[in-house]
């Protein structure tokens, strides 16, 4: 049942207790429930503790040594924590043994640490801390406007070329009651179109609308639109990217590993690319007619030739079949799209994301997930947040009440707590979402 309903264990499946009171007294350190847990010896005082517990112990450590001896030893220890240990431990243990100025062990730590999503959380940590007491930077949408005007609005936000974007932001949204939203809300979800992945970037024109990314999932691509690169929009692509990451917005999930490659070390001849990368099925299926030992007929030849010799290639010979089928893919996937690449890493350079890529090039695929990783867009999503991207702060509460609510701006959802079985609970859940294209925003 769990594999089925989460898809072999793609997707993330959530346990919510319906209890109203849990005992919350701590465990004792030798407790059984910490007996198979990794446990370290504090550096202060020699106490060999499990490592959830050696968090709480550093800062209540009575040894005489001083805090910041205490706190290089123990930050020390952590930096020895493989990545087999849980990320939330790592993370956690390093955070919150903080002193008023963070010592320059935090400041380095993200390019020491091993696992790369406790160096992703501590770079970002760090660079928001820096920036906590700065101005904010503040963005006004008008949610009385229609979703073109407040994707201008956005837009215009992302193109401010000033902007130090690890400040605090502070988005206004303007409509019967204006609402300022003090959390780090990512303005792009706020004009997700229905039929988009958040982040195929949508560029609203006059009458249409153009992707800026196209492809299959995990094999997507810039748009090769030309229009697009002159505007500079794969700048406010990159900008939105890392103001996702930094800010705990929704990344782009899905962009191909050749472009990942190219973003960080820009070596054509090193990129693995895929015959599924190539985004223009036209293009793919001239291109497949050279991946495999059959004879090729006069009319396939002649398409070949014509491709090649329109992105200055040869012509098709017996002896460089091979290479002319690299060639071709490299061109298709990499080769029109250089000025995108490069606009997206200034864009990601602008929000200093770039500093954490380039120095930890494995922390790639948590700036830009791969489509597994993303959270099922499901009708409940729309129905509880308000579009189809989650936030990071999605809360639950149990409730007395007749019917499941949300409010969209909090991301709380409201459920009854009456009911005795999950057939009927399940019921009452589904034909509640059915609600969202009407529902949603009255709540």
């Amino acid at each position: 049942m769990l594999k089925s309903n989460t898809i072999n264990g793609k997707h993330p499946l959530y346990i919510v207790p319906l209890q109203e009171k849990f005992d919350t007294t701590p465990l004792p350190p030798d407790a059984a429930e910490f007996c198979k847990m990794p446990k370290s010896q504090c550096k202060s005082c020699g106490k060999t503790l499990p490592l959830q517990l050696l968090v709480i112990h550093i800062e209540t450590c009575g040894h005489n040594s001083s805090r910041k001896v205490r706190w290089r030893n123990n930050m020390k220890l952590m930096l020895k924590i493989k990545s087999s240990v849980p990320v939330q431990f790592v993370v956690t243990s390093i955070l919150q043994i903080s002193c008023p100025i963070m010592p320059v062990h935090v400041v380095k730590a993200w390019k020491t640490i091993l696992c790369p999503q406790a160096a992703a959380t501590l770079f970002k940590r760090h660079l928001l801390w820096k920036n906590e007491v700065e101005p904010p930077i503040r963005a006004s949408v008008d949610i009385r406007e229609d979703q073109e005007s407040q994707s201008r609005e956005i837009l215009a936000f992302y193109k401010s070329p000033q902007a130090d974007w690890a400040r605090p932001l502070r988005c206004t949204l303007q409509g019967n009651d204006t609402i300022e939203l003090y959390s780090a809300i990512m303005l792009v979800s706020l004009c997700v179109h229905e039929y988009s992945v958040i982040l195929v970037l949508s560029f609203i024109g006059v009458s249409n609308i153009t992707l800026l990314f196209e492809g299959e999932q995990d094999h997507l691509l810039p748009a090769t639109s030309q229009i697009l690169v002159e505007s500079n929009l794969f700048v406010v692509a990159g900008r939105m990217i890392g103001h996702c990451f930094l800010h705990g917005g929704p990344g782009l999930h899905g962009v191909s590993e050749a472009i990942i490659h190219m973003l960080l070390h820009g070596d054509v001849d090193a990129a693995t690319i895929y015959l599924a990368d190539v985004a223009d099925l036209d293009l793919r299926e001239t291109i497949h007619m050279l991946d495999g030992d059959e004879l090729l007929s006069d009319q396939q030849t002649n398409e070949i030739n014509n491709l090649a010799f329109s992105w200055d290639l040869p012509a098709i010979k017996p002896a460089n079949l091979r290479w002319l089928f690299q060639q071709l893919m490299q061109h298709a996937v990499i080769g029109r799209r250089t000025k995108q690449i490069k606009q997206i890493r200034k864009g990601l350079k602008d929000t200093k994301v770039w500093t954490l890529l380039k120095e930890k090039p494995e922390t790639a695929r948590i700036v830009l997930p791969r489509q597994a990783n993303a959270f099922p867009t499901a009708q409940l999503t729309k129905f509880w947040v308000g579009w189809e991207i989650p936030t990071d702060t999605l809360k639950v509460r149990v409730v007395k009440g007749a019917y499941l609510k949300s409010s969209t701006f909090f991301g709380t959802l409201h459920v009854p707590g009456h009911f005795q079985n999950y057939e009927d609970f399940s019921k009452h859940v589904e034909s509640c979402i059915a609600t969202y294209v009407t529902g949603f925003g009255l709540v």
